[in-house]
């Protein structure tokens, strides 16, 4: 039995039946389509050197290489099969989080071509480590915050550990929509606007 998998969007392949509908040429179409299968995706290596043995950037340098699969290891522009990109690669928004993590644990890459800009993006992911759960003393030892929701309004202020108010507390105008009620009166969810 043979399996037929679509590795595009539906959004393509819906597209490549109405491309009227789409506003688009046959030739705009196919660019879509193939771009849509030009990424290179390597998941990340917690101890291998900048948290990845297929893609690495350095986060100091800024360069960005990638380990060539043998086929392809004569394009090889450094030592054992890698390729080294000649432009700069760095991260605009979250460059610290990016860097910090190359240096310490497991980074994830996922390098896609947009056909629509003519321009290839990087991106970078991890996975976040869980943190142990505070107990309710250790949230009893220091300031709170208080939230009370009633009826047009929702309050909240900070309270010290003897339950003072230790600044006037902020009102801000709430309606609750979409109400369900459970079982319990004392446990409800609600949809707040404010």
């Amino acid at each position: 039995m043979t399996t037929t998998r679509w590795c595009s969007s539906k959004r393509l392949a819906r597209n490549r039946h109405h491309l009227d509908a789409a506003d688009q040429a046959l030739a705009q179409w196919r660019t879509e389509w193939d771009a849509s299968r030009w990424f290179i995706t390597a998941d990340g290596e917690a101890d291998k050197t900048w948290g990845n043995e297929t893609i690495r950037w350095h986060p100091l340098e800024d360069w960005l290489e990638i380990k060539l699969p043998a086929a392809l290891a004569k394009y090889a522009n450094r030592p054992f099969g890698r390729y080294r990109l000649s432009c700069l690669v760095s991260w605009p928004y979250r460059g610290g989080d990016v860097a910090a993590q190359a240096t310490n644990g497991a980074v994830r890459y996922d390098i896609t071509y947009k056909p629509a800009r003519d321009r290839w993006y990087i991106d970078a992911s991890w996975a976040l480590h869980a943190q142990a759960v505070a107990t309710l003393d250790q949230l009893r030892y220091g300031s709170v915050v208080s939230v009370d929701l009633n009826v047009g309004h929702l309050e909240m202020c900070i309270r010290d550990r003897p339950g003072t108010a230790s600044k006037v507390p902020r009102t801000a105008a709430a309606t609750a929509t979409d109400a369900v009620s459970e079982p319990s009166a004392s446990r409800r969810r609600r949809r707040l606007r404010s």
